[in-house]
């Protein structure tokens, strides 16, 4: 069953914002891609930010794979090692800088933000899609300021 989300206009009158509202949730609800372009647009200043302890060790023990070396012998790391393989396949593809680094955690906001839109779909549906995605928006920005 699948919630749909209507501006209750028999209620508070049609006023210009709930038309504009109601036109975006609509328009959110049939492109996650939207979304997902909403969160990276808003985790572009985090490019500025200096790297992070969890992306330097996975980048450290990411590019150590990449030289031949093996994790948690070579180069250690606390870390499971789904993500250091991650980076090290990032690295051979786009090359070893930290500009890699920042293309995988915008890479990583946007497919949770992708993943969070079609949990509230499938689950809630209606205006709940965009709204987990857009929820996610905040927590990246929040981290991010």
């Amino acid at each position: 069953m699948t919630l749909a989300y209507r501006t209750p206009t028999h209620r508070m009158g049609d006023s210009g914002w709930q038309r504009m509202l109601s036109r975006v949730v609509a328009w959110l609800q049939r492109w996650p891609v939207a979304v997902s372009l909403i969160v990276m647009l808003a985790s572009l200043p985090t490019l500025s930010y200096p790297i992070g302890w969890d992306q330097s060790v996975y980048g450290y023990v990411g590019h150590a794979i990449t030289l031949g070396m093996a994790p948690y012998r070579d180069a250690w790391g606390q870390n499971a090692p789904g993500g250091y393989y991650l980076y090290a396949f990032a690295f051979e593809l786009l090359g070893t800088s930290v500009t890699t680094v920042y293309i995988l955690s915008m890479a990583g906001a946007v497919a949770g933000t992708c993943a969070c839109f079609s949990i509230g779909r499938r689950l809630i549906g209606g205006a709940a899609a965009p709204a987990c995605g857009l929820r996610l928006l905040l927590r990246v920005v929040s981290f991010s300021a």
